[in-house]
């Protein structure tokens, strides 16, 4: 497998205001074929990755905790945007223009859609991660369980 593009998290060291910055050196690195998008967990515990075909949860060492192969589940399945939820237990894939639909990911094995009407922008965890928000381009926003089932819509 070619690697195409590496995830690096660097250490930061705080420095004075007139202070001349020390170089940023990388905690940890993970190589990974190219980066579709990324997202940190609410908590800061870990942060998801998706490529082409996999999303990736990765905690705060750079140890992959758990994957999601999901082009297994769907070949048409894209990658616009991305969360994880603040456990690092669950990932929701958003589509784009082309797939209007939102996947989520449980780390148990539990994986569900929901269609949307209009394409999908972002997809958010609460902070307890047992729903997530979903707006679309068609001024309609969905509140979904873990399950993918609708809570409620809204309407902006």
């Amino acid at each position: 497998m070619r690697i195409l593009a590496a995830l690096t998290l660097p250490f930061l060291t705080a420095v004075g205001a007139h202070a001349q910055p020390r170089n940023v050196q990388p905690a940890w690195t993970v190589a990974l074929p190219a980066i579709a998008a990324t997202a940190w967990s609410s908590t800061g515990k870990c942060v998801a990755v998706s490529t082409d075909d996999t999303v990736h949860v990765i905690d705060t060492t750079g140890v992959i905790i758990w994957k999601w192969e999901f082009e297994a589940y769907n070949r048409l399945i894209r990658s616009s945007s991305l969360a994880v939820s603040p456990s690092c237990d669950a990932v929701a894939l958003v589509g784009d223009s082309s797939y209007k639909y939102v996947w989520i990911a449980q780390r148990a094995g539990v994986r569900a859609f929901f269609k949307t009407s209009g394409t999908p922008w972002v997809a958010r965890f609460s902070l307890n991660g047992e729903v997530v928000a979903v707006t679309t381009g068609a001024s309609q926003g969905y509140l979904l369980s873990r399950r993918a089932a609708l809570v409620w819509p809204v309407l902006v």
